[in-house]
């Protein structure tokens, strides 16, 4: 754990890392973003609220947005929102506006399906996951095989993409983080919650040999 209380977990005792900075409400937290250093982190929670810790520094926030993703901009700073009808919002505008283009744009649905994103490292590609795990490329984003696994109910909860963008990782609320391209499958060193609303997001290491996660608590 970052913090006793908190919800961030290392895969294993290799990947040691800084409490927040600020209290946190974990059980609102929605997503987790390493910094590019590995050394800080960002926590969003479910109304676009930014919490950091380590090395990150504050970058505001947007929102009163329903948000279920962040993904930071190619200069660090800025930062993509996604929210669960697949809307994005961006902070920083003037400069990711012209760094993260998708064409085609990412779906947008009628219903609150989106659980999270993954953008390609040029950030032209992106990838969009619903809660039954199924996953829509959009701008030159490819289709990645062999993929991983769909559910008959909504537990697929965040994705991943590899630095290499062959190969990612999905993770499910039980805790299960599911390989799918050219990823190779990842040690954990905690128990699934299988049956429980327990995950809420996970980081890879900088080497992607393992990974943070982040529970509801």
């Amino acid at each position: 754990r970052a913090a006793p209380g908190g919800g961030v977990y290392a895969s294993d005792n290799r990947y040691p890392i800084a409490a927040p900075k600020v209290e946190v409400w974990w059980q609102r937290a929605r997503a987790f973003q390493l910094t590019a250093d590995r050394r800080g982190y960002y926590l969003l929670d479910e109304e676009a609220y930014f919490m950091w810790a380590g090395t990150a520094p504050d970058i505001g926030s947007v929102g009163t947005r329903p948000a279920v993703e962040l993904v930071l901009g190619p200069d660090g700073d800025g930062v993509l929102i996604m929210d669960q009808y697949g809307a994005l919002t961006m902070t920083s505008e003037a400069e990711l506006s012209n760094a993260a283009t998708f064409n085609p744009a990412p779906p947008r649905f009628g219903d609150p399906r989106v659980r999270s994103f993954a953008v390609t490292s040029d950030y032209r590609g992106i990838y969009t996951l619903d809660g039954l795990g199924r996953i829509y490329p959009s701008g030159t984003a490819a289709t990645l095989n062999p993929a991983t696994p769909t559910f008959d109910q909504d537990i697929a909860i965040k994705i991943k993409l590899r630095r290499d963008g062959k190969g990612y990782y999905v993770l499910d609320r039980y805790g299960r983080v599911h390989a799918g391209g050219s990823a190779l499958a990842l040690k954990a060193n905690y128990a699934a919650h299988m049956g429980e609303d327990w995950a809420r997001d996970f980081e890879l290491t900088e080497d992607e040999t393992g990974y943070y996660l982040l529970d509801k608590f």
